[in-house]
């Protein structure tokens, strides 16, 4: 248990919102999928009170996934139907999209499942307003890929993290495997030591409202 609470969790938080994009969310996008939309309203509290009290927010997004073995798994990239960079679909879709970007929330385009490979990830968090924070709050899709591997990156580099439970999801297995199932699955194995805590939303607002009124809009 992280034992952060109030302020000091709020001073301490980067959010991460993991592929919330047009091309995974979209109805009738070749990757997309329908329970994330699901996730909106708790995501954009969550993002809401994190822009109202300084936590710095990273929207990662997966593209330029080409002429790698990602082409082997998933003709959706194979075929340049999918993360393409350039396209509109790789945008953060309108419900969760900040006005603007800026210095305390960022857009990291990721050729990989992890925004910290092969990105200027670290560097920002290596400076203000990233620079002392060591708590990452995962949130996004899909949950045993994109967030499963920034998870366990994000611990390879001594940060906590508080995976989300109930936002982050995922889709049916290659093999049937139910996509519940699949996400339960895998947040089990965070659980032995990857993610310090396992929690939901409601919980999560509880703790970073529990000491402190959060500023004015």
């Amino acid at each position: 248990m992280s034992g952060l609470q109030g302020r000091a969790l709020v001073d301490d938080s980067i959010i991460f919102v993991v592929d919330m994009i047009k091309d995974f969310l979209d109805p009738g996008e070749e990757f997309a999928i329908d329970e994330g939309r699901d996730m909106y309203d708790k995501l954009a509290e969550l993002m809401e009170f994190g822009r109202r009290n300084g936590i710095p927010i990273v929207h990662s997004a997966s593209q330029g996934m080409n002429n790698s073995l990602y082409e082997r798994h998933w003709w959706q990239i194979r075929d340049r139907v999918s993360c393409q960079p350039g396209s509109p679909t790789v945008d953060v879709v309108d419900r969760l999209r900040p006005d603007a970007y800026s210095d305390s929330e960022i857009y990291i385009a990721k050729s990989k499942y992890s925004p910290f490979y092969g990105t200027r990830l670290d560097t920002y968090l290596r400076n203000p307003p990233f620079l002392g924070r060591n708590t990452i709050v995962v949130t996004g899709m899909a949950t045993n890929f994109c967030c499963m591997c920034t998870t366990i990156d994000a611990m390879n580099r001594d940060y906590r993290v508080l995976f989300v439970d109930d936002l982050n999801c995922t889709f049916d297995g290659i093999d049937g495997t139910p996509a519940a199932e699949m996400h339960q699955i895998t947040v089990e194995t965070l659980k032995q030591g990857f993610a310090e805590e396992i929690l939901r939303a409601d919980d999560l607002m509880k703790r970073l409202t529990g000491s402190i009124a959060a500023l004015p809009a």
